[in-house]
Order: C-alpha cells, then sequence, then structure tokens
C-alpha cells in the first residue's frame, strides 16, 4: 500500500476506495448468501456483502408498504462466534438509534436459523461520490462532513466506537436539496464496557479496512482502539473531500499483500497535509483556511493517538469555524497551549478553530427568554422562564447533555464538567467539586425533585442533594432516569435497577435483559429494549401499563404531575406518533396526527411534550406553560437544524443542537 498520488483525468480517485474490504479475519464468505423466507420481506437484490452477512433490499409488505435493508448471516457463518459478532451489530444499532444512523426496524432469526436485521433503506451514495459527482464546492463538502462529525460524537456519547469508517460506510441523499448523512455498518463497532470484543477477537487481529484505518488498529501495535481510531478516520476522510483522492491506496488482489499494508499504515511515517500548490477545482477557501484546513487533518491523523484529537465534537466545531467564521488574520498567532490529558511533559498546540475551555460570560434575559441562539453544534439553546436564573448558562461551550429541574438546569460540557444555574442557591446546587472540575467526568445527568444524579464515564453513578442515596456504590451502568424520588438505572447488560424508589410504587422492577433505557413520570416507568418494544410498570392508574405493553417504537416519553395525570407518547418506527393515558399532557395530539417525528420528550414534573420532527426543529404538544410556548426561531418545524439532547421542565426548556 503506497500514497494514492495517482488521479483520473478529473483529478478524482474512483471505484477502489469504496470497495467494501472491512476486515477481522483473513477469510472471507464463500458459501450460501441466499434469500431466508422472512414473513412479509421480498427480496429485490444484493446491495453489499461482508465477511460473514449479505445485505439485501426488499419489499416490506407488513406491518406498513415499504422498500427495506436487510442484513443476513450466511448460511455458512452459523457458528457461535459469527453469530456473537451479528447480535452486537444488533445491540450497537439499537444503541447508536437517532440523527444520521439508518433505523433498525426489526431483528430475528429466519425459519434456517439465520439471524438477520431490517433496516431503513437509505436511497443514497457513498460521500465521496455525492461530492464529486456534483462538482460540489469545498466548503459544502465540509459541511456535510462536519455533519458525519457530529454522528460520530453522538454515537461515541451512546459508548459505541464504529471501528469502520469510510466512504462506502457513509452514505448521503438529498431532502429539497439538503444533503443528509447516514451512517451504516456497525458490524465492527465496539460497545463500551461489554467484553463481548475482547472473548471474540484474539489478540493482533487487525480492525477495519486498511486504507482508512488507525495505526492502532492493524493489530501490530500494543495500544487501544478508541473513539480516536474513528477520529483518524475522520481526517482520513475529509482530506479525501478536500484532496479528491484517498492518503493511501491498496492494490486489492494485486501484489500488496495484506500483512503488507498493515505494516504500511504503521510504518508510513507522519508527513502533515499541506495545502495543495494547485488547489482542486472544487477548493473555494481563502489561503488562511485553507492552512487551517490543513491543521485539523494533521491533528486528527497523528499517529501517535496520545497526540490526536480525542473528540469528533471537537472535529464537527472546527470544520465549521473554518466553513463559517471570520479567519483571524494570523491564526498561528492565536493559539494556545494546554496540558495533554493523559501526557505528562507533553503539550498540545490547539489552533483558532478548535474550541476553547475557560470562563466565559454568561448571558442573562431576564423573566424570560432565549438564553442562546446561536446553531453551532454542541450550542445549547435554552428558554423561559429565568427570574432564578436557571436559563442563565456560558455560551461559548459546547455541550454534551443538559436536563431542566423545576427551578434549575444542569449541563455536561465537552470536558465532562457540570455546571448548574438557577435554585436560588438552593439543592441539587452547588454542584459537588468533583463534578464542577472534571476530576470525575460525567456523560450525563438526570434530576430528581430536589436532587440530582450523574452518570460517569467510566460508568458510575453520583447522587446529591437532600434526598435518600443509595447504600453502595453503583457501577456498571448505560443510563439513568428519575422521578420524584426514584433512580433506575440500565446496565450495561440491558438489566435495570432500581437505586431509589418512589413512596407507594415502583419498589420493584420487570427483569428484562435488553432494555436501552427508561422514561419515568411520577409512579409510571416504562422501559425501551433494543428492539424497541416497550414494558411499562408502576402505577396504572390512567391504563398506560396495559395498553403499551410490546409496543414497537423508536422513542418513547411520559409526562404528568401526578398519578392520575400521567401520559405516554411514543414515535413508532414510521415516524407517526401514538399515545395512551389520559390527561392535559395529550391535549392537542389530534392535529399532530400528520408529524412525523424522530425523538420525543416529557417535561419534568408537569404535563406537556417536546417533539422532535423528522424534517428538522420542534413541537410542542400538551399543556404547554406560556413561558416556553413560543419556541426560538432556530428550533421552529422544517428548520435546518438537528438535534442531540432534549429536556423539559415545569416553564422551561433546553436542547443540544447535533447539527
Amino acid at each position: 500500500m503506497k500514497p494514492a498520488a495517482d488521479r483520473d483525468s478529473d483529478g478524482v480517485r474512483k471505484e477502489p476506495e469504496l470497495a467494501d474490504s472491512g476486515i477481522m479475519f483473513r477469510a472471507m464468505a464463500s458459501a450460501s448468501h441466499d434469500f431466508p423466507s422472512i414473513p412479509g420481506l421480498e427480496p429485490i437484490t444484493v446491495i453489499g456483502r461482508g465477511a460473514y452477512s449479505t445485505v439485501w433490499s426488499a419489499r416490506q409488505s407488513r406491518p406498513v408498504a415499504r422498500i427495506v435493508a436487510v442484513k443476513v448471516l450466511d448460511a455458512d457463518h452459523l457458528g457461535p462466534e459469527p453469530l456473537a459478532r451479528f447480535l452486537r451489530e444488533w445491540d450497537a444499532l439499537a444503541r447508536a438509534a437517532g440523527t444520521g444512523v439508518a433505523s433498525l426496524l426489526d431483528a430475528g432469526h429466519a425459519s434456517d436459523g439465520r439471524a438477520y436485521l431490517v433496516m431503513e433503506f437509505i436511497d443514497g451514495e457513498p460521500i465521496t461520490m455525492a461530492c464529486d459527482r456534483r462538482s460540489m464546492p469545498l466548503r459544502e463538502r465540509l459541511r456535510i462532513a462536519a455533519d458525519l462529525a457530529g454522528i460520530v460524537a453522538r454515537i461515541h456519547a451512546r459508548g459505541l466506537v464504529h471501528r469502520d469508517l469510510k466512504p462506502s460506510n457513509v452514505l448521503v441523499h438529498f431532502e429539497a436539496g439538503v444533503p443528509i448523512v447516514t451512517v451504516l455498518d456497525f458490524g465492527l463497532a465496539r460497545i463500551e464496557g461489554v467484553g463481548l470484543d475482547d472473548a471474540i477477537t484474539l489478540p493482533g487481529t487487525p480492525i477495519g479496512t486498511p486504507e482508512w484505518m488507525a495505526p492502532e488498529q492493524t493489530g501490530l501495535l500494543d495500544e487501544p482502539i478508541d473513539s480516536r481510531a474513528d477520529v483518524h478516520a475522520l481526517g482520513l476522510i475529509i482530506e479525501r473531500l478536500w484532496l479528491g483522492r484517498p492518503r493511501w491506496a491498496r492494490d486489492v488482489g494485486g501484489k500488496d499483500t495484506l500483512d503488507q499494508s498493515l505494516k504500511s499504515v504503521v510504518e508510513g511515517g507522519f508527513a502533515p497535509t499541506l495545502p495543495p500548490e494547485v488547489p482542486p477545482h472544487w477548493d473555494d477557501l481563502s489561503q488562511s483556511r485553507r492552512s487551517a484546513l490543513a491543521e485539523l487533518v494533521a491533528h486528527a491523523t497523528n499517529p501517535n493517538q496520545r497526540l490526536r484529537l480525542i473528540d469528533a465534537r471537537h472535529v464537527e466545531t472546527a470544520l465549521l469555524r473554518i466553513v463559517d467564521s471570520p479567519v483571524h488574520s494570523s491564526p498561528v498567532a492565536t493559539w494556545r497551549r494546554i496540558a495533554a490529558v493523559g501526557l505528562i511533559g507533553a503539550v498540545l498546540v490547539i489552533p483558532w478553530w478548535l474550541p476553547r475551555d475557560g470562563s466565559s460570560d454568561a448571558v442573562s434575559t431576564g423573566g424570560r427568554g432565549v438564553a442562546s441562539s446561536s446553531s453551532v453544534p454542541g450550542s445549547l439553546v435554552i428558554w423561559g422562564q429565568n427570574d432564578d436564573g436557571r436559563c442563565t448558562l456560558p455560551e461559548d461551550r459546547t455541550y454534551t447533555s443538559a436536563v431542566c429541574g423545576p427551578t434549575w438546569t444542569l449541563a455536561v460540557d465537552d470536558q465532562g464538567r457540570v455546571i448548574g444555574v438557577g435554585a436560588d442557591g438552593s439543592p441539587p446546587l452547588p454542584v459537588p467539586g468533583n463534578l464542577a472540575t472534571g476530576t470525575d467526568r460525567v456523560r450525563a445527568v438526570a434530576t430528581r425533585a430536589d436532587g440530582a444524579v450523574a452518570l460517569l464515564e467510566d460508568g458510575r453513578v453520583q447522587t446529591w442533594g437532600p434526598m435518600d442515596h443509595p447504600d453502595q456504590e453503583v457501577t456498571g451502568v448505560q443510563s439513568v432516569a428519575c422521578g420524584r424520588r426514584s433512580i433506575v438505572v440500565v446496565h450495561l447488560d440491558g438489566t435495570i435497577g432500581l437505586v431509589a424508589h418512589e413512596d407507594g410504587g415502583m419498589k420493584s422492577s420487570p427483569a428484562l435483559t435488553d432494555v436501552k433505557r427508561v422514561v419515568i413520570a411520577h409512579k409510571t416507568a416504562i422501559a425501551i429494549t433494543g428492539s424497541g418494544a416497550c414494558f411499562s410498570w408502576g402505577s396504572n392508574e390512567t391504563g398506560i401499563t396495559g395498553m403499551v405493553q410490546g409496543v414497537m417504537v423508536r422513542d418513547a416519553a411520559l409526562a404528568g404531575t401526578d398519578s392520575r395525570s400521567t401520559c405516554f407518547l411514543a414515535v413508532r418506527t414510521d415516524g407517526s406518533l401514538w399515545w395512551a393515558g389520559s390527561g392535559p399532557g395529550l391535549s392537542g395530539v389530534e392535529h399532530a396526527r400528520s408529524w412525523r417525528a424522530q425523538h420525543v420528550v416529557g417535561a419534568k414534573l408537569a404535563s406537556w411534550f417536546m417533539v422532535e420532527h423528522v424534517e428538522g426543529g420542534i413541537g410542542l404538544l400538551g399543556a404547554v406553560p406560556k413561558a416556553v410556548e413560543e419556541v426560538p426561531d432556530l428550533l421552529r418545524i422544517g428548520a435546518q437544524v438537528r438535534i442531540n439532547v432534549m429536556s423539559a421542565s415545569t416553564e422551561h426548556a433546553a436542547v443540544i443542537i447535533s447539527r
């Protein structure tokens, strides 16, 4: 494998880079790829093949008529190891569900015993082909790459590392002329905290596609494969979109053996990407922006993973700043040195286009209003009642999680620090020191009536406030949900743990093993499994428990001020809304029958819902308080914005922008 210096006549290297050459083992599938008998599915054609499986397009006749993608485990790979990998992809798809990932619609075993996945069919083309065929200007290419980086950052926040990012696994399609990015193929994904990978992957096994690998993926280095491997692949994809050729080209089927290719990845050396002397015809950047882009690619693709950028969100923000922000007269002059996390005596040089940490001026909006109007990914848009400062947060930070309490807001920035505002200094403020400083990095926060819970990056749970706390340390957690007093955790193995319960209800939980998350309102809880099935327990005063059992959903939420007003709103797999229960939280839902939604969240201790629409933006349903009923302009239905996190409470709401 050598640097890919050769180009076609139009300056674009074509099909070899799009070959589906992802590897895990040296042997490839060679036997039956026939489509099995699956009720309601009629095969159309093969659209992809991997080491152990075949992907088909198919017509689905029920529950709705549509074209879907069906991934089927090959008949000659029915042993425990391929099956374990296939089922891991099942789990990874369920965990990654959301904007930018093809929806998992169904899964199971065919009559011949082969496992299968039914997924949303994306009628798109590889990211490089989508840009090249349209001679897309570089600015537009980089905005698409920023969308991709935002999706990867969201996947990482869910505890996943893709490990096989490449152009053929990133599709772009267009809706009303707007490019939409979708990441495919989680067959090599690693799930944080799940030991399956260590059990079925031998030491020294290469993981990924050589042309798009980070050195640690070759199996030739004793280094962990974590989110930095995906950042490395992002850098190579960005470089390819810019220069029109991949960095590496492997003569597949020629003289390059796999061993030689892997060795080239490790020994190829590190020459920082430099702006080309003759830019491609699509390069519409100024020289200073071009230099900044070269620096970003160099930081993202550094072969020394300890010196590489560690956060895909930084890549996203940097790309948007390069494309859209005013350029400093001398980017180099504005660099500053910061200590590199995990390094002793080393420093990283961070250019102007990367997000900064440090203090900032918070924006106060008085009694009501929007505390931020930025649409930059990671921006926290928060609006509603603000007489106690609950909507006053630093604007120049990048946020990854936020939750609204009755009179306060807690947010987590990209350094894993918790920021709390509002509550007039009452619990759960102030935030414990280890969480406020990032000594213990936080992944997400949840809130109770006058207490809070932090889910740490290492899977531990920390509670604070005057309410009851767990008697022993809670570890191995992938998600956490809170009611007024209750704390329910979902462990990495998909089981539910009841850390604290409500008085008079929810003193036990169902014995499930595939739960991805739980939603709670008052004394009612609903668990959502990896396949999208719902299971409810607790109070049933509005009849929810019996109505929602086994219902298949894309997302679901509960809202209500007490047991008699608790109601359920779900996004079905086709994007339509479905509801159960009664009370003010369901007022006005009839007019929303035509909505097509991505996600939904219920307001904390209140009777209203916030819904993210497929076409972008949010809508509000139920007994919406006056303080929040006027949605900020950049979040209105149809706005070209995607959302990473939504949260709401009695009189304010918060949204974190993903793109």
